[in-house]
Parts: structure tokens; C-alpha cells; sequence
């Protein structure tokens, strides 16, 4: 028995009742349901009700989860046999390693290369019969982007689709809307290791990755600080040093703190060394207020499925507590009111220039800041 990964599961399903309390959730289970939302609906429900109850839900889940996990095999395989270096991170990685078959919802497998590798690595995956999708689809237009997303479509059913998001960096946090730049550094290249048959960051590593991804969806993808917490209960027990570092160059060092505050504070972990507390100044506090797990889940089960992409004023606030540096609260304010035209014409393609796409998206945006 792990009775640091029992030790999550209780804190997290704690906060999850309270959340859904808040919520007012009208479901038998509101704190399950909340949990489905999340994307964990199997890891709350294995926690909670009898195998009989959650039996033909899970089995669909773990049967879409060895298909997502060999997909992965197969793509990594072939990559290696390209001569292309690579690693996955997140779901790919964490659903055969700190969950069971059938815990987490795995949407997509996150595949990251070098940018030099970029072009070679998708020329590979669409031998193996992965194609981009539309540019509608994608996170925004190619000039801006640091990642593409790829389908490999089902045989007989959409059942069968698999989904890779190919990245060849990382969005800058400092930024509401895509940007190149931030790329994956070589001491991440370095200390890979083997997560069953796939390439993945150290855990050090990998935690300095999540803590970025949390930030990137401004603390929606609540999934995210499970995944966190596990790492630690399971294989994250050392080098502080590595994961600021590591944090530091994602530009998310004062937010990966700040969880590993929450993780010690919140879920009972001893400290790891080489980790800073966050300083103690106003806004950390106030950042400290919204990592309270029950707020932030309550505050998370509110949002709109696709709030992590639109630019509204719940978003901004939480970003402007999430930067390393409070002066880039400028570059969100340029994205908010100025997006770059290459956007502009992605976003409203029908607009004839870039001056209309301009004033549509002013007018949105002004929307949004008077709706509440």
C-alpha cells in the first residue's frame, strides 16, 4: 500500500466535496461528477464506489487507454528508427505510471522534439497515417505556433482516433495568445529517462513541466496538480535544484514554488531540498489564497470548457498572480487589446483586413470586460 498516493487521494477528494458543495452540483455524486469533468471521473469513482458500479465505465476507459499507449509505442518506435530524438510527457507517460488503467482521461499524447527535428518527425508520423488538422483546429495560425496537432483517424470508429500534439517548444506564459520561443532546454534533453517503454523527462523535470502546463491553462486543467501530487508521492523525491532550474527557464519558477508550497502545506509532503519558499509579498499571498484546493476547484468547475483559450477577465487576473514577473502583465495587456495580425486573420478569416478583424475582436473582448 503507497500511503503517500492514498494520502493524495483523500486531500484531493476532500477538496473535490467542498468544490462541488460550492458548486451546488445536482448529481448523486457531485463530487464524481466534478471529478468527470476534470478528467479523473475513473481515479475518483475507483476511490469511492463499488467495482460494480464503475465496472463498464472503466473498461471503456482502460480499452481507449491501451489504444492511446500503443499508439504511443508505435510512434516512438518509429522515431527512434528516424533518428529523431523525442520524449513524452504528461498523460502519455503518467497513465502508466502513477495511475491505474482507466484513472485519467488521455485526450491526446504530448510528443515533444527539437525544433531542428520538427519537420522530420511529422514527415514520420504521417507515415504512420497521423495528419494535421485543419488550421481552424489548431491552437492558432503556424507563424505563432510552437506545436502542431495531428489525427491518425479510426478504422471503425471515432473510438480508434488518435490524437498527438507534436511540440517543438513551448508557449511563453508571459503571453495570452500563441508564440514561438520557449524552447525545451538541454538539460531536459540530457536527463531523460525510461517511463516503461517510452523517453520522459526525470521527475524533477517533469515536474517543472507540469507546473508550466498549469500555468499555460491558468490552473483549468485541475488534472494537472493530481498528476503533480502523485509524482511526488511516487518517484519526485529529490533535485530541488532541477525543477527550479528547469522552472526557471520555462518562466514559471515563482508558480512551481508556489505548488510545491501547496504540496506541503496542502497534501502533507516533507519539503524537498533545493526548493525556495515563495517570497512574501502580497501578491504571493493572494496566489497562495487561490491554490487552496477546494477554492481552486470551485473556481475551475465554474469555467467554460474553453475558457483556457478564449482571453477574458478571469483569465488575465489569474495569469497576472501566476508570472514570474509582475512588469509582463504588459505583454498580456498588448495580447488583450492588440493581438499580432498573423491571429487576426486566423481567428476571423472572413474579415477582409486586418483593421476588421481588429475592431470584431474589440468588440468581443469589450463583451466580455462589461458581462460581468
Amino acid at each position: 500500500m503507497n500511503t503517500h498516493a492514498d494520502r493524495v487521494a483523500a486531500t484531493f477528494i476532500t477538496a473535490l466535496e467542498g468544490a462541488a458543495k460550492r458548486l451546488r452540483i445536482a448529481a448523486d455524486d457531485p463530487a464524481l461528477a466534478l471529478g468527470r469533468r476534470f478528467g479523473i471521473g475513473g481515479y475518483v469513482a475507483r476511490r469511492r464506489l463499488p467495482e460494480s458500479r464503475y465496472r463498464d465505465e472503466q473498461l471503456v476507459r482502460q480499452l481507449h487507454e491501451r489504444l492511446m499507449r500503443d499508439a504511443a509505442g508505435a510512434a516512438s518506435t518509429t522515431l527512434v528508427d528516424g533518428g529523431v530524438p523525442h520524449f513524452f510527457a504528461r498523460g502519455a507517460v503518467l497513465c502508466g505510471m502513477l495511475y491505474q488503467p482507466g484513472d485519467r482521461e488521455l485526450v491526446d499524447l504530448d510528443l515533444f522534439v527539437s525544433p531542428a527535428d520538427a519537420g522530420r518527425a511529422q514527415d514520420l508520423l504521417t507515415g504512420l497515417g497521423y495528419v494535421a488538422l485543419p488550421s481552424s483546429e489548431q491552437c492558432g495560425p503556424a507563424s505563432l505556433r510552437s506545436s502542431v496537432n495531428l489525427e491518425r483517424r479510426g478504422g471503425r470508429s471515432a473510438f480508434e482516433a488518435i490524437a498527438i500534439d507534436l511540440h517543438w517548444g513551448l508557449e511563453p506564459v508571459n503571453r495570452l495568445l500563441p508564440r514561438p520561443g520557449t524552447t525545451i532546454s538541454t538539460s531536459v534533453w540530457d536527463g531523460l529517462v525510461s517511463a516503461g517503454d517510452l523517453p520522459a523527462p526525470s521527475p524533477a523535470q517533469h515536474a517543472a513541466l507540469l507546473a508550466h502546463h498549469l500555468v499555460h491553462h491558468d490552473l483549468l486543467h485541475v488534472r494537472g496538480m493530481l498528476d503533480l501530487a502523485l509524482l511526488r508521492a511516487d518517484v519526485w523525491t529529490g533535485d530541488g535544484d532541477a525543477y527550479e532550474v528547469c522552472a526557471r527557464e520555462l518562466g514559471v519558477l515563482r508558480a512551481a514554488r508556489a505548488l510545491h508550497r501547496a504540496l506541503v502545506e496542502q497534501f502533507g509532503f516533507e519539503p524537498i531540498e533545493g526548493v525556495s519558499p515563495p517570497p512574501a509579498t502580497v501578491r504571493a499571498r493572494r496566489l497562495n489564497g487561490v491554490l487552496q484546493l477546494e477554492r481552486w476547484f470551485a473556481g475551475a468547475g465554474m469555467a467554460e470548457d474553453d475558457e483556457h483559450a478564449r482571453i477574458t477577465p478571469r483569465r488575465i487576473g489569474r495569469r497576472m498572480l501566476l508570472l514570474d514577473h509582475v512588469s509582463d502583465a504588459r505583454f498580456l495587456a498588448a495580447d488583450a487589446l492588440f493581438p499580432p495580425r498573423e491571429h487576426l486573420r486566423w481567428r476571423w478569416p472572413e474579415h477582409g483586413s486586418s483593421a476588421a478583424a481588429w475592431r470584431r475582436h474589440v468588440r468581443q473582448l469589450g463583451g466580455k470586460l462589461f458581462a460581468r
